[in-house]
């Protein structure tokens, strides 16, 4: 009776344990960046950015259009994209994220400059 007490009793703790939730540290944006041609844009600056403007993290989208950037979780802010001949775009989002994994996907359609 004691053994099976204790296996019960190991068996809950191990349960117990697996259903905590690790906090959120940091949360990954990403996405990808084209033009109304739905051709991907490479080398387009991606920035976020927090309600007065200060820089939170940012990067440049890859060959492929593809961007990946970690902000911290549970956080107000804006993405920005920028490239050369393109209007500026700017998409706000608020992240309020719980879990495990941590990620909003984000895609966007970048209108050329009038010439």
């Amino acid at each position: 009776m004691k053994k099976l007490l204790l296996i019960l009793f190991t068996l809950f703790i191990s349960i117990g344990s697996l259903l905590q939730s690790t906090p959120i540290t940091a949360c990954t944006v990403k996405g990808t960046v084209k033009n109304a041609s739905g051709e991907t844009l490479p080398n387009v600056m991606v920035v976020c950015l927090s309600s007065n403007n200060t820089v939170i993290a940012g990067g440049v989208t890859d060959t492929e259009g593809k961007y990946s950037i970690t902000v911290p979780p549970n956080t107000e802010f804006r993405v920005q994209y920028s490239a050369v001949g393109y209007i500026q775009t700017i998409t706000g989002i608020t992240l309020i994220l719980e879990g495990d994994d941590a990620w909003v996907n984000i895609d966007v359609v970048l209108q050329q400059e009038p010439e």
